[in-house]
């Protein structure tokens, strides 16, 4: 999870080819650091709080990554130590 990327999903090269997603184009964002990176992205859909999302997953160096777009309208509830548990709950403000 990362509260500083607002787009949807990031996942590593090897997640995507197994996945099977189909490259969609390249888009540039600021990272932490505030540079400007270009990154890969793909279109995919997934289920998410039992509705289905078209979203857009970027390519990653080495980590998957939950962007605020797709964790808005969640709750997130997180055990913060080794193997402790994370929670993501539908919630309507």
């Amino acid at each position: 999870m990362d509260t500083g990327f607002t787009a949807w999903l990031t996942l590593p090269e090897a997640e995507i080819r197994r996945l099977g997603l189909v490259r969609a184009g390249s888009r540039y964002s600021i990272i932490v650091s505030g540079n400007q990176e270009e990154f890969e992205y793909y279109e995919t859909s997934v289920l998410w709080h039992g509705q289905l999302h078209r979203i857009e997953v970027f390519q990653s160096m080495d980590q998957p990554l939950l962007g605020m777009e797709l964790l808005e309208g969640s709750r997130v509830s997180v055990d913060a130590w080794d193997g402790g548990s994370v929670i993501i709950e539908a919630v309507r403000p």
